[in-house]
């Protein structure tokens, strides 16, 4: 009788594995292609996440139902909370890993991930879990690999319809704003569930070495302080400016002082004299650019790409020459 009952429990939890695994398969490539990141426990992350979440739910509904009949509903109160507890000592419990992030796989890698599983599940009734397993192992090296990879000349990423520019040299992330930050305080779920995501798809990392924002604005110091949040920002570069700021837009600089010492950022002003680093020169120029009340110099942004010199000026500015990026400027 015991062991009947042992061998039954143990039927029904590798069916139970089985089933949180192949979930895991599935769920993997649509977390890379919407650029969210992934941990090294995704995998057991329904596997260990999903009583808990039944009980939740159970027991919420439980409360709401009764709450609307006016039946006493304490106890399942109790049990709500100590689950919640119980889940999050666990989650203290657990070591402590950081985030794994990777640019976009091509589609046809993660098409083939999917429709290979779907092949095998077809040709088997029932998918030996050990070759699962290897599929799954072999696919986190190809991500580990796709990790690694540096991204090719300077990327375009498209955020409230303007452009920001990414580039890496000496394996320093430098991202290059020619002024369309400022034009108004993004949100931060706009930062969050927008910028973030396209961020992590094109160069596979949330790090930024060089920030580089060419006109100051009464929003822009709001905005910085959701990317300094959601982002590793090592060093920011904007030129000083004449102006004042208005009632908020000194709350939202305070924040922004305040979060910059937290963070350890380290804020480079440019005046009259250019900046020069091994990976990008940045130029003042003599031409005076107004945003609302806000005036500053022009910026002049070399980069030296592939033996190719790149350069982007502050939004609003018209070089006398035709450059490269030039069509981006308004």
């Amino acid at each position: 009788m015991l062991g009947a009952f042992i061998r039954a429990f143990a039927r029904k939890s590798y069916n139970y594995l089985y089933f949180q695994i192949v979930i895991s398969f599935f769920s993997l490539p649509i977390l890379l292609l919407w650029g969210i990141q992934v941990s090294l426990f995704c995998f057991a992350g329904n596997i260990l996440f999903a009583p808990f979440l039944f009980l939740f739910l159970f027991f919420s509904s439980l409360i709401f139902f009764m709450q609307l009949v006016y039946i006493p509903n304490s106890f399942f109160i109790w049990c709500l909370q100590k689950v919640t507890h119980c889940w999050l000592f666990f989650l203290q419990c657990l070591p402590a890993t950081s985030p794994m992030v990777c640019p976009k796989p091509p589609i046809i890698v993660l098409a083939l991930m999917i429709i290979t599983l779907f092949a095998l599940l077809h040709i088997k009734k029932k998918l030996d879990t050990k070759l699962l397993c290897i599929h799954f192992f072999l696919f986190f090296l190809f991500i580990f690999a796709l990790k690694n990879k540096p991204i090719k000349s300077i990327e375009t990423i498209t955020f409230a319809n303007h452009p920001l520019y990414i580039a890496c040299q000496n394996k320093q992330i430098i991202m290059i704003d020619q002024g369309y930050l400022g034009r108004r305080a993004y949100r931060q779920s706009a930062i969050m569930y927008e910028l973030r995501p396209k961020i992590i798809k094109k160069i596979g990392s949330t790090t930024i070495d060089h920030l580089i924002v060419c006109k100051p604005t009464n929003s822009l110091f709001a905005t910085l302080c959701t990317i300094i949040d959601q982002f590793e920002v090592k060093a920011i570069y904007m030129p000083f400016f004449n102006g004042t700021l208005s009632k908020n837009g000194k709350y939202n600089y305070a924040q922004f002082c305040k979060l910059i010492k937290e963070k350890n950022v380290i804020v480079n002003r440019i005046g009259s004299k250019p900046i020069k680093k091994k990976e990008f020169t940045i130029k003042p120029l003599q031409t005076l650019i107004k945003s609302g009340n806000f005036s500053c110099a022009a910026l002049e942004v070399l980069l030296q790409i592939d033996n190719n010199q790149i350069t982007f000026y502050s939004a609003t500015y018209k070089p006398s020459t035709q450059t490269l990026c030039q069509k981006e400027t308004i």
